[in-house]
């Protein structure tokens, strides 16, 4: 299954870089409920767009975003994507 995952800032995005520079994982991702281990994620930040491709690593858990209710789960195998693909592109 494919599923779209976002970042929230740009220290988000410096996590990705490193992780695929590195091979390493990012755990406690802001993920969907329905997140199952092996899912295709594409990962988008709201200042770059669509920017890596990861997997998801673990099964999703509640937790708390500041006073919202969300869920998360590890991402692993993350590789940034050649060019970021900005969402104003994607919206045409």
């Amino acid at each position: 299954m494919l599923r779209i995952l976002f970042g929230t800032n740009s220290i988000d995005y410096d996590d990705l870089e490193a992780a695929a520079k590195g091979g390493g994982s990012i755990p406690n991702w802001v993920a969907l409920k329905a997140s199952e281990i092996g899912d295709h994620v594409l990962i988008c930040t709201h200042e770059r767009g669509f920017v890596a491709e990861a997997e998801i690593a673990s099964r999703s858990r509640p937790d708390m975003f500041g006073k919202k209710h969300v869920y998360r789960a590890d991402i692993s195998n993350i590789t940034l994507l050649r060019t970021a693909v900005p969402l104003p592109d994607v919206r045409r």
